[in-house]
């Protein structure tokens, strides 16, 4: 069942008068709501204080999803009005629910005891799986019965992983103008300290390095750049992944993926020692007593 209401009163108060630290609240309490009832806990939640109400509790209950107790600062027994159409109900909270979103079962905020709503005005919502290939199928259901309303959310789906894809490789484009911007300032870097460099390999050169050393002490001072560069990276990104899955997209249980990073750090460190080594392969191999005499 889906009953259309709106938030009126919290144990006793006018809504409108009360004061709520969570921004969301205002909104909430402003817009219409959909209620629904139960005899048994549905899937998909899980009860994580309170108890179910069951299906003739005495008095009218309502169980609440966490993200209402939070917005408004809800704990067990305190009562909600809500105003249905043209009648009203209160209830009191008698549970507080987890509902995983995620599982595209009809899931709700709000969840009245059977006993006291099922009075109320309301239609009826439902949920189920369509294999694809079968549009002509619901096409014809339409036509039959007039008053039913699909939602494909299929349909929905395939749009937003276009949106998401587009946007994809928009950013693969931006990524890979910023690694080659990346490469030309490195290229500018070593060419701007290529002098100094041939008067040090020269030196290290008379005093008995060989060429090999020359090129084993650039790769790792090459990698160290790159993996300090990648690192710095890792952290940001993990960081504003972090920050978007918990502060806008509301994800509870959201972990960066670590390996991946890590594994984007060590690239960055083989890039940035092979460019390096690119760019001063010449140092090692000039003649130290050419490079003396020239300074």
């Amino acid at each position: 069942p889906l009953a259309v209401g709106k938030l009126t009163a919290i144990n006793g108060q006018p809504v409108d008068r009360l004061h709520f630290d969570d921004e969301r609240a205002k909104d909430w309490a402003d817009r219409q709501l959909r209620l629904s009832w139960s005899d048994a806990l549905p899937q998909a939640n899980e009860v994580v204080a309170g108890r179910w109400p069951g299906a003739r509790p005495a008095a009218a209950e309502v169980s609440i999803d966490t993200m209402w107790r939070d917005m408004f600062s809800l704990k067990i027994g305190d009562t909600m009005r809500f105003d249905v159409g043209e009648g009203s109900i209160e209830a009191k909270v008698g549970s507080i629910r987890k509902v995983d979103w995620s599982s595209f079962r009809v899931n709700f905020f709000l969840l009245l005891d059977p006993a006291h709503a099922s009075g109320l005005p309301h239609t009826w919502l439902a949920s189920f799986h369509l294999p694809r290939g079968h549009a002509a199928e619901l096409a014809q259901l339409s036509r039959d019965y007039a008053n039913l309303s699909l939602v494909d959310v299929d349909s929905l789906l395939d749009r937003v992983r276009e949106i998401v894809d587009r946007v994809s490789h928009a950013v693969r484009w931006i990524l890979g103008f910023s690694l080659l911007a990346g490469a030309l300032v490195l290229a500018a870097a070593l060419a701007a300290s290529a002098a100094e460099r041939r008067h040090e390999a020269a030196l290290l050169r008379t005093l008995g390095a060989r060429r090999a050393q020359l090129r084993v002490a650039a790769a790792c001072e090459f990698a160290l750049l790159g993996l300090v560069a990648g690192l710095t990276a890792a952290l940001g990104a993990a960081g504003a992944g972090l920050w978007l899955g918990q502060a806008v997209f509301h994800i509870e249980h959201f972990v960066p993926p670590l390996w991946s990073l890590l594994g984007g750090a060590v690239g960055a460190a083989l890039v940035v020692m092979l460019l390096g080594l690119t760019g001063t392969r010449k140092v090692s191999r000039t003649p130290p007593m050419r490079l003396l005499r020239e300074g």
